[in-house]
């Protein structure tokens, strides 16, 4: 039987990402809100970038009006990072795989809601890339 490691080394490509940044690519869609967390403490704060929680808080609210404020999660779905003038945009996705079901609680999603996971992540992944493509 194959084991795994799910401790695995993770290593970012920080230059790509800086040159990125610095080619005035703001908006960085994450592969979940894991992945979001660790890209603001790897990469943007060391950069002197700082999350602004009102503006992130207003933002996710225009994103995702169909989100019942009463069942937003702690962490947050998108981050406004500003560094002076400069802002960088993050917005998690939905965990990939088999998982994806099982953790929409923890991106908004009511199971006693009149829609289905499977309509939360439609309505989610069309409302993050609807976003996306007009930044």
């Amino acid at each position: 039987m194959t084991q795994f490691n799910l401790h695995s080394q993770i290593s970012w490509n920080q230059p790509g990402i800086t040159q990125l940044i610095e080619k005035n690519i703001n908006t960085f869609l994450c592969t979940s809100k894991w992945v979001m967390q660790k890209l603001e403490i790897q990469i943007l704060r060391k950069q002197h970038y700082s999350v602004n929680e009102k503006e992130s808080a207003k933002l996710q609210a225009q994103i995702f009006p169909f989100l019942n404020e009463k069942s937003l999660p702690l962490k947050p779905l998108i981050g406004v990072h500003e560094n002076g003038e400069n802002k960088i945009y993050t917005l998690a996705l939905p965990t990939p795989g088999g998982g994806t079901f099982r953790k929409l609680t923890t991106y908004g999603y009511e199971s006693t809601s009149a829609i289905t996971a499977r309509e939360f992540v439609h309505l989610y992944l069309e409302a993050s890339f609807n976003y996306f493509k007009f930044c």
